[in-house]
């Protein structure tokens, strides 16, 4: 998990930013009183992916909830996010460039929306906005009921914007209104 924490440092051009050790991570995540959880992918006896969750709590509706940091069309397609939202409360989903690019790399769900819109002749980048935008899209559309249940104050679906992007406040807001423009649902932040 450690390995895939600088892997992400790296792709987000950050790779002196991780302070976390493997004894950090044992502790908060298997330790006695964990008090983030973790669920590890493996395939052939190689971690391959991870899903960090942490429980949140709202004195508002007196009740845990959990965000998930990990959209996927695999679970969106599979009925997965929605059987959470009913058995384990997950009240929200996030997804940013790394995600989305875990998600496209352990998986085919992908391919056939690719294939189309690669014989449009269309650019990698809105390649890989197209098809982040309709997973957000069908991400929100599921977390709909909780949002109206909620008042709004659950059921969201957050989106980042790039790291390419981050410091350049113009470039930031630019991105920020097309992501508005294409996910175009109330619940999507």
């Amino acid at each position: 998990i450690l390995a895939m924490v600088h892997e992400l440092a790296e792709y987000e051009r950050e790779p002196d930013a991780v302070d976390a050790t493997e004894a950090d991570l044992q502790g908060m995540l298997f330790g006695p009183d964990p008090k983030v959880f973790c669920h590890v992918a493996e395939e052939d006896g190689e971690v391959v992916g991870h899903a960090v969750w942490y429980l949140s709590f709202s004195t508002w509706t007196g009740r845990h909830g959990i965000w998930l940091d990990d959209l996927s069309r695999d679970r969106i397609a599979s009925g997965d996010l929605a059987q959470l939202i009913l058995d384990s409360n997950v009240v929200g989903i996030t997804t940013n460039p790394t995600i989305f690019a875990n998600a496209l790399r352990g998986s085919s769900a992908y391919e056939g929306q690719i294939r189309e819109l690669a014989s449009h002749n269309v650019t990698a980048d809105e390649v890989a906005l197209t098809l982040t935008v309709d997973d957000v899209v069908a991400a929100a559309d599921i977390l709909h009921p909780t949002f109206i249940a909620t008042g709004g104050r659950d059921g969201w679906v957050s989106i980042e914007v790039g790291a390419s992007v981050a410091r350049d406040a113009a470039a930031t807001m630019t991105e920020i209104e097309v992501l508005r423009a294409r996910t175009a649902r109330p619940n999507v932040f």
